[in-house]
């Protein structure tokens, strides 16, 4: 019963942003583009979150590579950049982004002037440890956390598990077990939810 509770809570959660996952589909956080300027400008995610911008007025890009003002490179932990494009009322989506590599990532609007007047922003990306939690007498590892090919999942006592994706989706379940090694190269990358059957949530990054 825990288990339902939560995956319907966890869905119903989910669905709030509905609407704006519609416009960057993937993206469970999003930033606006609208004037001279992105909105929230500055945000803080944890490692595996996918960021989506959405243009509402003027013609924006992303552009995460060379600084528009001072013409030198970002130095980010990763390079990303997205074409301009013209915004709508109802929101043009620009492009999403999975930060999946810890670090202080700088952008701008490399659209003439835009930068100059202010239209910067940054993702500051934490990381997520190694999941090694204790849940009562028992323990749950989650490793390698990033995962590429091979996820592997041990716990001291069986356990149903599930697994949603960042937007709510159930990707994979299993019966009680206490060892389950799932083969993750096919997914998405980006950020996952297990949900053990005592109710407890870890997160995992696929990269």
């Amino acid at each position: 019963m825990k288990e339902l509770l939560f995956a319907l809570g966890f869905v119903a959660i989910s669905t709030i942003g509905f609407t704006q996952d519609e416009i960057c589909p993937g993206a469970n956080v999003l930033v606006s583009a609208a004037g001279m300027a992105y909105s929230p400008q500055d945000i803080v995610v944890d490692a595996g979150t996918v960021v989506g911008w959405v243009n509402y007025d003027g013609y924006h890009d992303v552009n995460g590579t060379v600084s528009s003002i001072t013409q030198l490179p970002f130095d980010n932990p990763e390079a990303f950049q997205f074409e301009a494009n013209n915004g709508t009322e109802e929101g043009v989506c620009i492009g999403t982004y999975a930060f999946t590599v810890p670090g202080l990532y700088l952008y701008d609007c490399s659209s003439y002037g835009h930068a100059v007047s202010g239209m910067v922003g940054s993702v500051t990306c934490n990381e997520i440890a190694n999941a090694v939690q204790e849940l009562g007498d028992a323990s749950i590892s989650i490793f390698p956390n990033p995962v590429a090919s091979i996820l592997t999942i041990t716990m001291d006592s069986p356990s149903a598990l599930q697994v949603f994706d960042a937007v709510g989706k159930l990707v994979e379940e299993t019966s009680a077990v206490a060892s389950w090694a799932v083969d993750v190269s096919a997914w998405e990358k980006g950020l996952y939810m297990v949900n053990t059957q005592a109710g407890e949530t870890h997160k995992f990054i696929v990269e």
